[in-house]
């Protein structure tokens, strides 16, 4: 009789547990309910690539604009990728290096800097342009910066030469200069925003949206260049 009892216990036991695993399994079905949230930190100097949002223009200081413009301009003043469509590309009306630039300004830099860019592009070298300090003077902004070129195509253990230099800038970023090099206003934000180039209207908005460079939205014009 006593085995009997212990039979129908065990059976008893046994329907327990495997009720309990099911409840369980019915609660918390785990095969639906993982997943894996990934998260990646990838610094890059393109907004869409950054995290966080990004910062609204008028918490930034007119110095913080000003400098980040500055070292923008010297990049593309001096900086070589061994593409020589690239040189053409920034030698035209529309280009970075126009919006940037006085008139005068530019058509020095086209005929007697990007020729000497054009032949390091043919001869395929990389160059990169580093700002180190911008120091304000009575009319002319000192800057001190490094160029590092590697003048040897596709060699992994070519050593960089670097030439250090400084240039001064006088810029004008109060005013937005037109056609002829005179300024259109006299009293502007200094980091303002233009509404045209070049006499183009300009819709900030969709520029952006289609890939158009940020630094060429800002009233900041460089009037003369002192190496």
């Amino acid at each position: 009789m006593r085995n009997v009892i212990y039979f129908l216990v065990g059976i008893v036991l046994l329907a327990l547990t495997g009720s309990a695993v099911f409840l369980g399994g019915f609660l918390f079905d785990a095969a639906g309910d993982s997943r894996v949230a990934g998260f990646v930190f990838q610094p890059n100097s393109l907004a869409e690539r950054r995290i966080g949002r990004p910062i609204p223009l008028e918490e930034l200081s007119e110095q913080f604009v000003r400098e980040r413009l500055i070292t923008k301009f010297m990049s593309e003043y001096f900086y070589v990728i061994p593409d020589a469509d690239n040189i053409a590309q920034r030698k035209g009306a529309r280009s970075v290096m126009a919006a940037m630039s006085s008139p005068d300004v530019f058509a020095d830099w086209r005929d007697n800097v990007a020729p000497d860019l054009e032949k390091m592009a043919n001869d395929k070298v990389l160059r990169r342009v580093v700002v180190h300090d911008i120091l304000k003077t009575d009319e002319y902004y000192s800057v001190n910066y490094d160029l590092i070129a590697w003048n040897r195509p596709n060699m992994l253990d070519t050593v960089p030469v670097v030439t250090s230099g400084v240039v001064y800038l006088q810029i004008l970023t109060v005013f937005e200069l037109d056609d002829k090099g005179q300024s259109k206003a006299k009293a502007d934000p200094a980091h303002g925003i233009r509404n045209a180039i070049n006499g183009i209207p300009l819709n900030t908005e969709s520029f952006l949206r289609d890939g158009g460079d940020p630094a060429v939205i800002f009233k900041f014009t460089v009037t003369k260049v002192i190496k």
